[in-house]
């Protein structure tokens, strides 16, 4: 498997990550609750804070191999990569808005990413 497809795999486990998070602390900021330790217990039961956390630890790991193997110059700007899939994301499952902006600062990450990592070997 070559770099880039490594890097994008971190990518998008990095951002579905957010997404779930997200959703673990929307659903658990809706509630009321008598006090600190009921909402660590509804924090330890939510599906969505776990598989968001081991989507999180898996992007980290394969982040941290890829320090090891390659310079740092090349892997750090790829896995900018993670905005633009959570801008996606974000809209297509959290319904949040997408606009001129969004839209532009997506391409200008994707531009931006190619051109430090792989652009010029």
């Amino acid at each position: 498997m070559n770099i880039f497809s490594v890097l994008l795999i971190a990518a998008t486990a990095n951002a579905f990550s957010q997404i779930l998070l997200k959703l673990a602390v929307t659903d658990i900021g809706s509630k009321q609750y008598k006090n600190g330790i009921e909402k660590i217990k509804s924090v330890a039961v939510n599906a969505n804070f776990w598989l968001g956390t081991i989507l999180f630890l898996v992007s980290l790991s394969i982040y941290i191999y890829m320090l090891g193997e390659h310079e740092i110059t090349r892997i750090f700007p790829s896995m900018a990569m993670t905005f633009v899939f959570v801008v996606i994301l974000s809209s297509k499952i959290l319904g949040e808005r997408m606009n001129f902006w969004r839209i532009s600062g997506v391409f200008s990450i994707l531009i931006g990413s190619v051109l430090l990592s792989f652009v010029g070997e």
